[in-house]
């Protein structure tokens, strides 16, 4: 069974520079991101309700 991931509300967005496109990220459990690629627009938790259906950012492993 697959780990319960944890809630949005403890979550921040964040926001991709080129793109626009914008993701949660877990920083309480540790996630991290390319703060060179992207840049965090949400700081307040519990985040707002309005954010909590964007896509999670899944880590891709560079050859």
């Amino acid at each position: 069974m697959e780990r319960p991931q944890s809630n949005p509300s403890r979550m921040v967005v964040i926001e991709n520079k080129t793109s626009g496109e914008r993701f949660l990220v877990d920083l309480l459990r540790g996630q991290t991101y390319d703060k060179e690629q992207y840049t965090k627009i949400t700081y307040e938790v519990p985040l707002k309700k309005e954010f909590w259906d964007l896509p999670r950012l899944v880590k891709t492993k560079h050859s």
